[in-house]
């Protein structure tokens, strides 16, 4: 099916390719230069990931807040994953790592909303 197969190129490639960019390379670029400490970036980095991944919408599309009640945990380990394979590997690893996780996030979704 096309839209199966545009949904799944979209989060296995793009999607994970430009958050890596954005929560890991250019934090990492800025913040390490300022302070010199390279490690500084990523909890405070992955903390954001995280939260921002708690986005509320209404009707699906409009963001309408962030819900604080948790931290996503999946989210906030794959966001130090990632800065640590970005740091030691390059944007590269780190997005993999970032795509890989989405594929399981993809697949296992339904079977644990199904045991709720």
């Amino acid at each position: 099916d096309l839209d199966k197969g545009l949904f799944l190129w979209y989060y296995l490639g793009p999607v994970p390719f430009g958050e890596e960019i954005l929560f890991r390379a250019i934090p990492s670029d800025k913040l390490a230069t300022y302070d010199g400490k390279s490690w500084n970036v990523g909890l405070p980095s992955s903390l954001v990931f995280a939260l921002l991944h708690n986005i509320k919408f209404k009707a699906g599309v409009l963001p309408v807040g962030i819900s604080l009640e948790r931290i996503p945990f999946p989210q906030f380990m794959l966001g130090l994953l990632s800065w640590k394979f970005e740091r030691e590997g390059g944007l590269g690893k780190a997005a993999v790592a970032h795509g890989m996780h989405n594929l399981a996030a993809i697949i296992f979704e339904p079977l644990v909303k199904k045991k709720r």
